[in-house]
């Protein structure tokens, strides 16, 4: 623990994902688009339900909407920032949060799609590769310290094990 995280994006991939590390006790900023979402997660959290028989839970969460988001130059710079976002909108939501990050902190793809090409045309890059992560996670084009601090960070969040 100890990670300052951005969820750019609270569709159902954000949501689900950033709900599991709020609720491992990570310090999680919800950022996204649609007031209406940012005002309900604001008034009642997340709640995560399943298909399947695994009980309903929800977690407290802080949201900011993208008008909201200037705050942040007021506080600690985000460690990580995962881009939740549809593919069409990567470039301007990684822009977005990169003024954002701390200088050692980097931004992670978590989308229905490959787009680490765009994050690090904004953000930069050092040595692309492919390489395998964690067991049946498969990283193609991943900056290789980058895929060492996602593992890490997910071993700490308990996303991994």
């Amino acid at each position: 623990m100890g990670y300052k995280i951005a969820i750019m994006g609270t569709g159902a991939v954000g949501a689900y994902a950033g709900a599991h590390m709020a609720r491992n006790g990570e310090n999680v900023t919800f950022i996204d688009p649609w007031p209406e979402n940012v005002e309900t997660m604001k008034a009642k959290g997340l709640k995560v339900s399943h298909l399947r028989d695994v009980p309903e839970w929800s977690t407290p969460v802080r949201a900011l909407h993208l008008t909201e988001l200037q705050q942040a130059a007021k506080e600690d710079p985000f460690d990580i920032a995962f881009v939740c976002m549809k593919s069409y909108d990567t470039e301007w939501a990684t822009t977005m949060i990169a003024q954002y990050l701390s200088p050692n902190g980097f931004v992670v793809s978590l989308q229905n799609c490959m787009n680490e090409e765009t994050i690090a045309g904004v953000v930069g890059k050092k040595e692309l590769s492919e390489e395998y992560i964690i067991p049946s996670v498969f990283n193609r084009n991943v900056v290789r310290a980058v895929a060492r601090d996602v593992a890490a960070a997910a071993q700490a969040t308990g996303v991994a094990r």
